[in-house]
C-alpha cells in the first residue's frame, strides 16, 4: 500500500507542476510579461483558477507524502521523489508540447 501512496504522491506532485505551468501561461497571456511588482499581474495571478488548483493538487501530494513518511524511511522513500522529474519531462512534452 505504501508503494500506491508514494506514486500518488509523486504523481500529484508532477500534475500541480504542470497545472501552475499552465496557470502561469495564461496569465502571461492575459498581462504580457509578468511582473511581481505589477499589480496587474498579481491580480491575474489571483484570479487563475488552474494556479490555484496546481496548489490544491501540490497539498494534497504534501499530505499523502506526510502519510508515506509515517510509515516508510525517508531513505526508501526519498528516491521514489526522482519519478516527479520523468514525468514532468513526459507530461510537458506530450500534453504541453
Amino acid at each position: 500500500m505504501i508503494y500506491v501512496f508514494i506514486l500518488l504522491s509523486v504523481g500529484l506532485a508532477a500534475v500541480a507542476q504542470l497545472t501552475l505551468k499552465h496557470g502561469m501561461n495564461t496569465v502571461v497571456e492575459r498581462v504580457g510579461e509578468f511582473d511581481l511588482a505589477s499589480g496587474r499581474s498579481l491580480r491575474a495571478v489571483a484570479t487563475a483558477p488552474y494556479v490555484y488548483l496546481g496548489l490544491a493538487l501540490f497539498g494534497l501530494s504534501a499530505v499523502l507524502w506526510l502519510v508515506v513518511l509515517s510509515q516508510a524511511t525517508l531513505s526508501f522513500a526519498y528516491p521514489f521523489a526522482a519519478l516527479t522529474y520523468v514525468l514532468i519531462l513526459l507530461f510537458d512534452r506530450f500534453i504541453l508540447h
